[in-house]
């Protein structure tokens, strides 16, 4: 069974409108998580000091382990598709170190200083916050119909001088 031309664009178009609204929701929600963790790691140290009585130490670091799985799997959601559009690497010089510094504050200071561990986090979801705008602004860039292939060519300086100098002289 053979698709028609216009089934296939059909199919085409349903494809990336589908791609482009889990990328946009995979944004959202990673802004939502990222910022949910830096109002998490200013209130924590304010909880423990005024509610001693309350065990709440198995709840922080569940919650963070459990974002340290959710927001990575968010990111690239976000930002694989997002950097298929785009091709802007800025948005990984954002959110690598942001991922790191989210690791580093759960797994490695996550036992020894709430200090650290509550700066590092913060640190990083500022960073993944800032990843999310940039991919969503390149995007919503891409959908207007700018087109990024420019930045993406290698030579591009090259390529435009030799067709500057191939043109005829008028």
């Amino acid at each position: 069974m053979q698709m028609s031309a216009e089934s296939s664009t059909t199919y085409h178009e349903a494809s990336t409108t589908d791609s482009a609204i889990v990328r946009t929701w995979a944004d959202r929600l990673g802004i939502c998580l990222s910022g949910l963790c830096v109002v998490h790691c200013a209130m924590m140290p304010i909880l423990v000091l005024a509610i001693p009585t309350l065990e709440m130490g198995f709840l922080h670091e569940f919650f963070h382990e459990s974002l340290l799985v959710v927001l990575p799997i968010l990111a690239v959601a976000a930002f694989v598709p997002g950097y298929r559009k785009h091709r802007d690497a800025r948005v990984f010089l954002w959110s690598l170190p942001g991922l790191v510094l989210i690791a580093l504050g759960a797994l490695v200071f996550g036992h020894e200083s709430l200090i650290a561990q509550g700066a590092l986090t913060i640190a990083g979801s500022v960073l993944l916050i800032r990843a999310h705008q940039v991919n969503r602004k390149l995007c919503a860039c891409c959908e207007s119909g700018h087109s990024h292939a420019h930045k993406a060519a290698r030579g591009g300086a090259q390529k435009r001088k030799a067709r500057l100098l191939s043109t005829p002289p008028r």
